[in-house]
């Protein structure tokens, strides 16, 4: 976490920030329940929940805020799994989902203790 997310207005910004992502994703929702019967396939939620929390992460980065490794992977996911859908493949969801955790705990692993080797060099 960054030290400009300690700050009250950057937590304030992160607050609004994720509120209108939820937002746009109770929308998406409601957008594909309005589509007639079999003109929204199923990868299609996915795929917007993938766009909108990636674009959360960019708007993130641009305002100075952390991003959040999670959610980019998670959206990276539903991006991957919505186009499969939607293109009609088969995909092993969960351990597609296992895997990409686990590469997300050692990559944050190794990047926690780059930064600690970085502090004890200064």
């Amino acid at each position: 976490m960054s030290k400009q997310n300690d700050q009250p207005g950057m937590k304030a910004l992160s607050r609004k920030l994720n509120t209108v992502a939820f937002g746009l994703f109770v929308i998406l929702i409601g957008v594909l329940w309005l589509l007639p019967e079999g003109r929204a396939r199923e990868g299609q939620l996915l795929l917007g929940a993938g766009v909108i929390l990636l674009g959360l992460n960019v708007v993130r980065r641009f305002c100075g805020i952390g991003i959040n490794r999670l959610s980019i992977m998670l959206g990276v996911i539903a991006i991957v799994v919505g186009l499969a859908n939607t293109f009609t493949m088969e995909l092993p969801y969960v351990p597609i989902v296992v895997i990409a955790l686990g590469v997300l705990l050692i990559i944050k692993t190794l990047v926690a203790k780059e930064r600690g080797e970085k502090r004890e060099k200064s």
